[in-house]
């Protein structure tokens, strides 16, 4: 089953110039209830302002969810080969990840962003590990 999520604010966050088959493994750690950021996306637009990349959650995760959050961030390096939009604020969104209620231990899931409209369009895959403590 294919999970589809849309953000209304533009997604950004482990901003890196992406190719169609580009693939990125995450490992993050979190406590058991609490909720843990794993990446932000944005697509930028020629004045630096943000659209919305589409993203698909391709495998969900075993014991616990996978969600997007809006958030308003600065970007802090340069994105797609730009630098002229370091240091402006935009607005975006995080994935998140949340634990099932009293789960302990490893968790995945796999995402894929499209970035349709850029530059060049583009899509990313993060194959996410989980591990809660």
């Amino acid at each position: 089953m294919m999970a589809r999520v849309w953000i209304s604010l533009g997604l950004a966050g482990l901003l890196a110039a992406a190719t169609s088959a580009q693939a990125a493994d995450i490992t993050r750690t979190t406590d058991a209830g609490k909720p843990v950021m794993v990446t932000r996306h944005v697509t930028l637009d020629a004045g630096c302002g943000g659209t919305i990349p589409q993203i698909d959650v391709s495998q969900p995760p075993a014991h616990g969810t996978v969600d997007v959050r809006p958030q308003r961030f600065v970007l802090t390096g340069a994105f797609a080969g730009r630098t002229d939009c370091v240091g402006r604020e935009v607005d975006g969104g995080a994935v998140w990840y949340t634990p099932a209620a009293g789960f302990h231990g490893s968790d995945s899931f796999v995402s894929t962003t499209r970035y349709a409209g850029a530059r060049r369009s583009t899509t990313t895959t993060d194959n996410v590990q989980i591990t809660v403590k």
